[in-house]
């Protein structure tokens, strides 16, 4: 039930993410580049990926109160290894202008976080990680 609940959130805040995105960016700078490239990569990716990232951080924080620190510490270290050759791709092959590399940025974090979600969807099919406080 808190997964629904969770990616329903992350449905609605990715909606007001999208409904926001030109004003957001005015919070934070006066450079209007800046907000040009923050404006793209949040109607781009950032509200996009918000009902993924709601899954995430829901089974996450189930995990960790199952006691299941072992597996996500081994699970985090597989994101990772799946994670730096994308950040390096993003690093070496940014493009000179801001907003194109900025929405780079964020698909490269949206993979990590597609990563950890396949993973958390594979360990909550099985039953391994439903003994609570047990040590693994």
């Amino acid at each position: 039930m808190m997964i629904r609940w969770e990616s329903g959130g992350g449905a609605a805040l990715g909606a007001l993410t999208l409904l926001a995105s030109r004003a957001l960016p005015v919070l934070f700078t006066g450079d209007p580049e800046v907000r040009a490239a923050m404006a793209a990569a949040l109607v781009l990716v950032v509200a996009v990926g918000q009902p993924l990232s709601g899954y995430v951080f829901v089974v996450d924080g189930v995990l960790i109160g199952a006691g299941d620190a072992r597996w996500l510490a081994g699970a985090m270290g597989a994101t990772l290894a799946a994670y730096v050759p994308v950040a390096l791709v993003v690093r070496a092959l940014a493009p000179p202008d801001p907003s194109t590399a900025l929405v780079w940025l964020w698909v490269g974090f949206t993979w990590f976080m597609v990563v950890r979600g396949a993973l958390f969807r594979w360990r909550v099919h099985g039953d391994a990680w439903m003994v609570t406080g047990a040590v693994r």
